[in-house]
């Protein structure tokens, strides 16, 4: 399994990788991207044989996005490098994935933190049914930030990630949390619980949330999908967004 974010050069300089969500593209029938961008989210891909190119987390992806979400325009964000060769925009991404399976919360409150090595025999002592990979998450959010899919670890409230912070619920990490905008420190426990139905430019980005009526979806990591009701036990949810704490969700959930 992917690291939640994880980007390197190989042995001829090439800058490879990305977040997780880039590194499920060949798995997801976008192998053609994940091709022509030479396995690196942040490369200039050129465009019809001119100067112009999109860079690999420029190209939409419609599987990543929720139709019952108005708060983003489907088109994107704004464009990575803000110059005239550059035809593409940030993409928006609804789903969002679990930092404390993705993500090395034992890492403590560094950059080292994004470069998880989640692995399906050994990381889910909890049960794989019982552990949340991915969630929902609004695309614009409160203080003007946005969950974009292939965002990068350098500013965590523009990825696509929730429950960024210690395992044990008691710490919400700030490294990143910031890019000149207001900090978004994580947040976990309890009160990292989604939200339902946030106003339009007020979901908090540290957390997940839906824009359906009264339920949620997530995928976990037995590779089915439930439907989370809003009223679900705020201890329960963090019992599902922990992959090996020994804790027990209760009730129905």
């Amino acid at each position: 399994m992917p690291a939640l974010y994880y980007v390197y050069q190989d042995s001829s300089g090439v800058g490879q990788g990305g977040p997780v969500l880039w590194a499920i593209l060949p798995y997801m029938e976008q192998n053609n991207l994940f091709t022509i961008a030479k396995g690196y989210a942040y490369t200039e891909v050129p465009q019809n044989g001119g100067p112009g190119y999109m860079y690999g987390c420029e190209y939409q992806q419609k599987n990543y996005l929720c139709p019952s979400d108005p708060s983003g325009p489907d088109s994107g964000l704004w464009s990575v490098d803000g110059s005239a060769n550059d035809r593409g925009l940030w993409q928006f991404g609804n789903y969002a994935a679990n930092f404390q399976v993705f993500g090395m919360p034992s890492a403590g409150d560094n950059a080292g933190n994004m470069n998880g090595t989640p692995d399906l025999a050994s990381s889910f002592r909890d049960g794989t049914s019982d552990t949340i990979l991915f969630a929902e998450k609004a695309r614009h959010g409160a203080d003007n930030y946005d969950s974009l899919w292939a965002h990068g670890g350098w500013c965590v409230p523009y990825m696509a990630v929730f429950a960024y912070g210690s395992a044990d619920g008691t710490r919400g990490y700030t490294t990143a949390d910031t890019e000149g905008g207001p900090p978004v420190p994580g947040t976990v426990g309890p009160a990292s619980k989604f939200q339902v139905q946030p106003p339009i430019g007020t979901a908090d980005m540290s957390r997940a949330s839906t824009a359906h009526t009264a339920v949620m979806n997530a995928l976990m990591a037995d590779g089915s999908v439930h439907v989370l009701s809003g009223s679900i036990d705020a201890a329960t949810w963090w019992c599902l967004c922990t992959p090996a704490q020994g804790d027990i969700p209760q009730g129905q959930w």
